[in-house]
């Protein structure tokens, strides 16, 4: 967790008749709504001053899977997390997968991929994007989908893609990070009510 001159709060926010909604909240305020394009920018930016210190001098203490910006040429490597992803209920049709691909590397879009890189292997990634609030002028970030693949887990992936959002979301202004898991799954529970509070509000839902 950062410092005290970071710190920020983890809070939970929904429960979603079968599904959990959990919200991490940042105490910094926001002076602008981002733009789409201004939140790609910010954000490589911020990836960069992360990421570039470390790879300068060489250090033998970094992790050993890093998390970082989705790249044009990691399509090969995330497509197969991406499918197994999906449940056999809910294939999600290749001219959406398609899209959604496009759209991480959009000015225009809102919508943003991390990934998690051990070598040249993707073994996680997660998915974000930015929406407005009536109730607030910052930004709000929905953590829209997570995964990990099967032998990588239980060695803080998850936690640190999770971690990565809420940073990238604080750059750019956002109060809250927030998202949802089924609730019979107890795995990825354990981890959320260690870094998120888990509340009381149930949505409601019509497809149309």
């Amino acid at each position: 967790m950062p410092g005290s001159a970071e710190r920020r709060q983890w809070l939970g926010h929904n429960v979603l008749g079968s599904l959990t909604l959990f919200s991490c909240t940042s105490s910094a305020e926001a002076p602008r709504l981002a733009d789409a394009r201004y939140q790609k920018i910010i954000v490589r930016m911020h990836a960069a001053a992360m990421w570039a210190p470390r790879l300068r001098t060489g250090s033998t203490q970094m992790s050993p899977f890093v998390v970082r910006e989705v790249e044009v040429n990691d399509r090969l490597n995330w497509e197969p997390l991406w499918q197994a992803y999906q449940s056999p209920s809910r294939k999600i049709p290749d001219e959406v997968t398609n899209v959604t691909w496009q759209r991480f590397f959009d000015e225009l879009e809102p919508v943003h991929a991390l990934v998690a890189a051990e070598g040249e292997a993707l073994i996680g990634f997660v998915h974000y994007l930015f929406h407005r609030s009536t109730a607030q002028l910052a930004p709000i970030c929905y953590l829209q989908d997570m995964y990990v693949e099967d032998g990588s887990r239980r060695r803080g992936v998850a936690r640190s893609l999770i971690h990565n959002v809420c940073l990238r979301a604080k750059t750019l202004g956002a109060s809250r990070v927030y998202w949802n898991t089924g609730k019979n799954n107890a795995a990825a529970r354990a981890l959320y009510g260690q870094v998120a509070t888990l509340t009381g509000f149930v949505q409601y839902r019509i497809d149309l």
